[in-house]
């Protein structure tokens, strides 16, 4: 299995490599059980280092959320994709279903950052980033959608699209669905040619 890895080009080499540490880190422990120390030493930097970047351990797991998010703004912001809402919904299931693994860790970490009081700046910016995106991707399924739908809500569309990707990732702990799917590869075009079928139907 390929390591999982954010790739955003805006942010410090150091800090990226932070991040793609715990992450990983979080993916093979668990959440909840790995310390800033850990993963100080894991990333191979100082705790002071670690300090210079992220305020706290929840200001880390929010940067991981928004560098994602930020790694999807440069993925859907190309010109080739303005014009083709197919295209772009395509582009969008296999950037979320790339790593079932990290997709869960991102989700969890959401679920953490919003029952916890006071969450971290970053996760605030990454809650509007990713609420323009979606406002972005729901456009792009109402321009592509049969007029003859237009009394159905496209958020709708985006919330089944969003509910099979999610649905996809939990799935994959089950050890029944490695023996029926076998092949993950296939069952991610599945999903994105059934995806974009119901979208532009």
């Amino acid at each position: 299995m390929l390591t999982p890895n954010i790739r955003n080009k805006e942010t410090d080499p150091k800090e990226l490599n932070i991040i793609n540490t715990a992450l990983n880190l979080f993916i093979r422990v668990n959440l909840d059980r790995v310390s800033m120390q850990q993963i100080a030493l894991a990333a191979g930097v100082g705790k002071t280092t670690l300090y210079q970047f992220f305020e706290s351990k929840n200001d880390l797991l929010a940067a991981l959320l928004l560098n994602d998010e930020q790694e999807l703004e440069e993925f859907l912001d190309k010109p080739e994709y303005l014009s083709d809402s197919s295209l772009i919904l395509e582009k969008y299931i296999r950037f979320r279903l790339q790593s079932f693994e990290k997709y869960k860790v991102l989700h969890q970490i959401e679920i953490k950052l919003e029952s916890e009081g006071n969450p971290p700046d970053r996760f605030l910016l990454w809650k509007n980033l990713r609420g323009r995106h979606i406002d972005y991707l729901v456009r792009h399924i109402q321009e592509g959608s049969n007029e003859s739908d237009a009394e159905i809500n496209p958020a709708h569309y985006y919330g089944l699209i969003w509910a099979i990707i999610h649905g996809a990732a939990q799935l994959s702990d089950s050890k029944f669905f490695h023996q029926m799917m076998g092949d993950r590869r296939g069952f991610v075009q599945f999903i994105t040619d059934f995806t974009k079928k119901i979208a532009s139907e």
